[in-house]
């Protein structure tokens, strides 16, 4: 199925998009073999989306649904002298 640009979005993530985002980062990892709970997956999306000096995450959102997120990190670099992500 080919979906036009027009019918996407790509938007920072809500606190109320929680639970979808943290299953779609639960299906990433199950595909990658590394374990993960649901749980701390949850408290992890709070605390991003409380503190950006921990990143943030953009959902991508087909038709006003989601459909992909993406978590940018961000870290303290030496080589750029500041935080990056």
């Amino acid at each position: 199925m080919t979906r036009k640009l027009k019918d996407i979005s790509i938007v920072p993530a809500q606190p109320g998009d929680r639970d979808l985002v943290v299953a779609l980062l639960a299906a990433q990892m199950a595909e990658h073999r590394t374990r993960s709970q649901n749980t701390k997956l949850s408290r992890l999306y709070e605390q991003i989306l409380a503190d950006e000096r921990y990143g943030f995450l953009l959902v991508a959102k087909a038709h006003g649904e989601i459909v992909a997120v993406a978590y940018v990190a961000t870290i303290l670099s030496i080589e750029h002298g500041a935080r990056v992500g």
